[in-house]
């Protein structure tokens, strides 16, 4: 692999890794809200995404452009560029033009697009529509940071963590992710960018990877769409030059677990506050959920959150029990829910 020197194989290896991969799926929703509810990463062959690309047109072609004409071209934003990762400042306009010729490492960090016009014409909205986040207060809105994902081949993002559970859809490319459990990784001495002092790289031992119960690596190329939870942690990279969009999300199948993991856990953005504000904000909402229709509510996946709420402390410490039960926002959440599930 010459991207990273930690991926060399052998035999022994290779087996290995046969063994974690994670083959993408064909898609429903009940697949997706279930591997969303048991906190698991799953991959998509056919996620039913609208981009109406014209027949007989080159797709590369065709993306650039909607680029060209849907996003402000002197819009400033940060790449990452070369073996260093150094970050830069450049334009849109630039950045475009660094894709199209190739011949150099980067990607994109920032480039969010909710609320341009390109927002309809890739269909982003199949892959928040469920996403609680953007129907929120800015308190919490703010770490949907729905973004386009554009990589150069050869582009490598050293091992880290994010905070909220991720999707990502990709239009052309293709990019292979390594994905483990960062409080098993730990363990084991796998560092995360995200919260280790890591000096140039972070410690990461394919045999160590491979010895996770939680380790699984997959590819997102043309096509696929992942949906993965915030307490992995992930390697990857691209291995052929990438378009596609990604946001984090929260929805009703996934909220308890991404409120226990802020919680119990490290975060590198989420506040008390923010726990508190996202709470509040549920709270809100749960008074339309009673009024919902049954089509509305199998939509939304609103069922998985009473799931969640029956098995709410399962697999937690009466330390950790004790821990999130002190919120008393968390508190008053169980209580509506607790009066719907009664009504």
């Amino acid at each position: 692999m010459p991207y990273d020197n930690t991926l060399l194989l052998t035999k022994a290896t290779e087996k290995g890794l046969a063994e974690k991969y994670l083959a993408p799926r064909r898609y429903t929703r009940n697949k997706l809200y279930q591997s969303m509810f048991e906190g698991k990463t799953i991959v998509f062959t056919d996620y039913p995404i609208s981009l109406k690309v014209p027949q007989g047109a080159d797709k590369i072609s065709f993306l650039s452009g909607l680029l060209q004409a849907y996003i402000p071209q002197k819009e400033i934003i940060k790449i990452r560029t070369g073996t260093k990762h150094r970050i830069i400042k450049v334009t849109v306009r630039e950045t475009l033009a660094r894709w199209t010729r190739g011949r150099s490492r980067f990607g994109v960090t920032d480039l969010h697009f909710r609320g341009t016009r390109l927002f309809d014409k890739i269909d982003a909205d199949a892959i928040s529509h469920f996403n609680l986040l953007p129907r929120f207060s800015a308190e919490v809105s703010f770490l949907e940071m729905l973004t386009l994902v554009i990589s150069a081949k050869g582009i490598f993002s050293d091992s880290h963590s994010d905070d909220g559970d991720g999707s990502n859809h990709c239009f052309t490319g293709k990019k292979l992710w390594f994905a483990w459990d960062r409080e098993e990784g730990r363990k084991m001495g796998l560092e995360d960018c995200t919260y280790d002092p890591v000096d140039e790289q972070a410690k990461f031992s394919i045999d160590k990877f491979l010895s996770l119960s939680s380790a699984h690596w997959f590819i997102v190329s043309e096509n696929r769409t992942l949906f993965m939870p915030g307490n992995f942690a992930h390697r990857v990279i691209t291995l052929e030059k990438y378009i596609g969009f990604g946001s984090f999300y929260v929805s009703f199948p996934n909220y308890f677990n991404a409120v226990k993991r802020w919680t119990l856990y490290e975060s590198s953005d989420v506040t008390d506050d923010f726990i508190n504000s996202l709470n509040i904000n549920l709270i809100k909402l749960l008074k339309s959920v009673a009024k919902m229709s049954t089509a509305e509510k199998e939509l939304w996946g609103v069922d998985y959150l009473f799931k969640a709420r029956a098995q709410l402390t399962k697999n937690m410490t009466p330390e950790q029990v004790e821990c999130f039960l002190k919120n008393e926002t968390v508190r008053n959440l169980l209580a509506a829910i607790d009066r719907i599930a009664q009504q």
